[in-house]
């Protein structure tokens, strides 16, 4: 794009304008109305979850997993002197005066998703037929599996991976398994997978 294509850019608090006559017709909004720049949809979930002072950290679960941990300085993109990963940083923070580390990992619910499609399928035609919730059943078994999955251990990149090894190319991989395992222990591992990326961040963050 050339320059004169896009908006000019501005801190997300800062006034852009005020609504037109257009726009108020089309809204119901008066004539005049300021219009902030505005933030992305993570950002803002972040702020209404409390994220405003630094030192501070959001976890935002869905799909996807994606964090944001709010410092009082800029911070270049670091990476772990540890070799547990890297986080891409060095953004400012919609909250004036505070800057922040954003980063995700790609397959959070995805990777539960993946696990139901492949090992409960029974279950999810049941549920289309009126039957119990396919990840309210997933829950309980994989409750009756004891931390650690039996041995059984999940590296969770069915889709690449972003932080902390900033790795597209990166693939998933069950190790651990013995003929005695079936899909609760896979269940749990997979979820025990999400909070070990978890844990590896907040290695990161505790590190710097």
């Amino acid at each position: 794009c050339r320059p004169d294509q896009v908006a000019e850019a501005a801190d997300s608090t800062e006034t852009a304008g005020g609504v037109t006559a257009t726009a108020a017709e089309q809204t119901g909004l008066a004539v005049g109305t300021p219009v902030i720049t505005g933030t992305g949809d993570s950002t803002s979930e972040a702020i209404s979850a409390g994220l405003v002072e630094p030192g501070t950290v959001f976890f935002q679960f869905g799909s996807s997993m994606f964090f944001y941990y709010l410092t009082d300085r800029f911070l270049d993109d670091y990476s772990s002197a540890c070799g547990n990963g890297s986080i891409k940083g060095g953004k400012v923070f919609t909250v004036p005066g505070t800057f922040c580390l954003g980063d995700g990992t790609n397959a959070a619910g995805t990777l539960t998703r993946w696990v139901r499609d492949v090992f409960y399928r029974n279950e999810r035609e049941n549920e289309k037929n009126g039957g119990e919730n396919a990840y309210a059943i997933m829950a309980k078994e994989a409750g009756e599996v004891r931390a650690g999955s039996d041995g059984l251990v999940m590296l969770p990149y069915i889709y690449g991976e972003r932080s902390p090894i900033q790795d597209p190319m990166a693939q998933g991989i069950l190790f651990g398994l013995k003929g005695s395992h079936g899909r609760k222990e896979i269940n749990r591992a997979a979820l025990e997978a999400v909070g070990y990326s978890v844990y590896q961040h907040l290695l990161l963050f505790r590190e710097m």
